[in-house]
This record gives C-alpha cells, structure tokens and sequence, in this order.
C-alpha cells in the first residue's frame, strides 16, 4: 500500500475476498516478498494457501510454508506473519537451514 511504509509484494495464481470478512484467499504460487538494504536482508514466504487481512497487514496459513531470509531458509507447517511488525510464528513442523 503507497500509504503505509510496509515493503511487502504479494503475488499468487488467484485471489479471492473472503465472504463476511476483510480477508483476502490466495491460492497457488503464493509469493510474499520484502526487500531490506541488500540482498541479505530480503525475505521470501511460498506457499500454495494463504489468507492476507490487508487492514491489519497480517498473513497465515495452516499449509506448508517455505521462508528464506538471505541465504537462511526455514520450512513449517502454518505461519502467522504480522507484515506491519515484521513478526512471524510458525505453528508446527519446523526444520531450517542456517549458513554463517
């Protein structure tokens, strides 16, 4: 959004709003990026499922997500990203990859 300092594109197959909700679904390919000051810095979220509430800038998912934060990655099973705050949890199933 131009109107808020918050460097996260969003890209995926499909999106939806969800019914009785601010909740936007999105499915297939789902691509959350945020560039830092250099390459380093950039962070990746994949999934195939995940639902965006554009009005608190807040991302989750219960499928199996994909993380990489430069040459860091980590893989779990659902993710709770606040995109405003720069915070994430990751619900179950975690294992990561970490290069010095």
């Amino acid at each position: 959004s131009p109107d808020h300092d918050i460097p996260w594109v969003v890209n995926a197959d499909t999106a939806t709003l969800k019914e009785d909700s601010p909740r936007i679904v999105l499915r297939g390919h789902v691509r959350a990026t945020s560039s830092g000051d250099n390459e380093r810095d950039e962070t990746e979220i994949r999934t195939q499922y995940l639902e965006f509430d554009p009005e608190r800038f807040v991302a989750e998912t219960e499928e199996r997500v994909q993380i990489r934060v430069g040459a860091r990655s980590l893989t779990a099973t659902g993710m709770l990203a606040s995109l405003k705050d720069n915070t994430l949890e990751l619900k179950s199933n975690v294992s990561g990859k970490f290069v010095p």
